[in-house]
């Protein structure tokens, strides 16, 4: 979940999206087949921390740190409280993490379309003095500009991307795309007849995950599809054809020097 997000709930309960479910489940899928076991793991942008905290659960790394720009002691107290396991490292600068090991797995999960240079972002990451040699990166973003809606305003985004947009901006940065994709095309139809309605109602939106309000036995189907979909997409993708889908992905490495 986006601070943003995370700062319009009230209290400390609250109902999770099937959505962040479901990309929680497909994001520790693609780093289990290409990242079996990381040293650290670096997430960029770690919002509320929880996918952060569900891949500590699942024991793929030895220390996680998450960054994010707008932490602070009143925000890290609040993640804290939503079961964020007290070992997760929360910084709001990542150059306040001194370690003589550097990250291996690096995730900026839809993190760029919130930069206004999203290259210089990337460059960053990408020196050897941030992350390791052999460190891989993991790369979400919000698919396909035609789509660009209220809801990218109301999450302050810059853009969205296709999947050789991204995989082009991975690459003019020095890195290898390893592989990429699309996922939750099931998504596509509803997105594109939001985006058409908000422009024939000049709407905008003021809630995003932080509103969900379906049960718990809806909740399940929703995420039981969209997982479903998520895992088609990268079996067709791993053939050859790719599905369009709400969300882009690539996967990379570093060049060798």
């Amino acid at each position: 979940m986006d601070i943003t997000e995370l700062q319009r709930i009230r209290g400390n309960q609250f109902r999770r999206h099937p959505w962040e479910l479901a990309r929680a489940s497909m994001i520790t899928f693609l780093i289990r087949r290409w990242k079996t076991h990381s040293r650290i793991i670096l997430d960029i942008g770690s919002g509320d921390a929880f996918l952060l905290n569900s891949l500590r659960e699942k024991d793929l790394a030895a220390e996680y740190i998450g960054v994010d720009t707008a932490y602070n002691k009143d925000i890290i107290e609040k993640i804290r409280n939503t079961g964020v396991h007290e070992s997760l490292i929360l910084l709001s600068d990542r150059s306040s993490f001194i370690s003589e090991a550097k990250p291996d797995t690096c995730l900026l999960l839809d993190v760029l379309e919130h930069c206004e240079n999203d290259g210089a972002v990337l460059a960053e990451l990408t020196e050897d003095t941030i992350t390791s040699k052999d460190a891989v990166f993991f790369i979400t973003v919000p698919a396909f500009q035609s789509l660009f809606s209220g809801h990218d305003r109301l999450l302050k985004h810059y853009r969205r991307y296709s999947r050789k947009q991204l995989n082009s901006l991975c690459r003019s940065q020095g890195l290898e795309v390893i592989t990429s994709g699309y996922f939750f095309f099931s998504l596509i139809p509803a997105r594109y007849m939001e985006v058409m309605g908000s422009k024939n109602r000049h709407a905008t939106r003021d809630s995003s995950l932080d509103g969900w309000k379906g049960g718990k036995l809806f909740s399940r189907i929703i995420y039981a599809i969209l997982w479903a979909d998520s895992r088609l997409c990268y079996l067709l993708s791993a053939a050859g054809i790719h599905l369009p889908g709400l969300s882009a992905y690539s996967i990379c490495r570093k060049q060798p020097s």
